[in-house]
């Protein structure tokens, strides 16, 4: 599952740890865009155990996230994007759900 969340003017982008495939997860990677398909590498967010990042700075209107998980098979493909309104402010929330087994085949090798 991934989900962001605005605060003030920034948000927060969390996700749960997907099912590793077998190889540890050393990592993970954000996107973002501002159009549904459109996102783009935003930052790599390092360990396992670190499943949050804060974007300091999304742009104004919609904006759009989703994560991957990297590990030594490589990068896994994304489950589902989330979505705020950079219109909104104060609060504004969505959630994406990714099954556990997700990750797996990309992680296969």
């Amino acid at each position: 599952m991934v989900s962001a969340v605005f605060r003030g003017t920034a948000a927060l982008v969390t996700w749960l740890e997907p099912d590793n495939g077998g190889s540890p997860i050393t990592g993970y990677k954000v996107y973002r865009g501002a159009t549904s398909g459109g996102e783009t590498f935003l930052a790599s967010v390092s360990g396992a155990s670190t499943n949050k990042y804060f974007d300091p700075a999304p742009p104004a209107g919609p904006v759009y996230y989703y994560t991957t998980a990297v590990n030594a098979q490589g990068e896994s493909s994304h489950c589902r994007e989330v979505s705020l309104n950079g219109s909104v402010i104060t609060s504004g929330e969505a959630r994406g759900v990714c099954g556990s087994n997700d990750f797996r085949e990309v992680f296969r090798g």
